[in-house]
């Protein structure tokens, strides 16, 4: 069978799009309305714990300044704190608040549920299946710049 490329970048940006409308909405219902547009985003990487900038842009796979923009407008809104870093003061870290968890707790539960629901219509190895080959695309895309 021949797969289209233009096709199948077409359906992951979709969904991805109607993935992050869903979370927006889920989260304005949840009085979260003031989030940025990724700020959901930045809350899932912060969920585990405080990271620095440099960490936060190498997980995001978004410019150090671009992230720092973001972080401004999460920690103006009380989704975040910016603290020292324990261990080499030179260094800042960047933690959610009590906001910030509550926001990150309904984006996470909001793509949980769609995830339950895709497995419960799909069946659970069509989605890991699906998964296995997103996951293939993105590594061999990263080989490909590594090289």
């Amino acid at each position: 069978m021949d797969v289209p490329a233009p096709s199948l970048v077409a359906a992951v940006l979709r969904a991805r799009r109607a993935l992050v409308r869903v979370v927006r909405a889920e989260l304005e219902d949840a009085g979260f309305s003031d989030l940025p547009r990724t700020g959901a985003l930045y809350l899932s990487h912060l969920e585990d714990g405080p990271r620095s900038v440099g960490a936060l842009a190498a997980a995001t796979d978004l410019p150090k300044q671009m992230v720092s923009q973001v972080l401004d407008t999460l920690v103006t809104r009380g989704y975040a704190r910016r603290e020292p870093d324990a261990l080499d003061r030179r260094r800042v870290t960047v933690s959610l608040t009590p906001r910030g968890l509550a926001a990150a707790g309904v984006a996470r539960e909001a793509v949980a549920a769609r995830v339950r629901a895709l497995v419960a219509r799909e069946g659970a190895a069509r989605v890991r299946a699906a998964l296995e080959v997103l996951t293939a695309l993105v590594e061999g895309a990263a080989a490909e710049e590594a090289t």
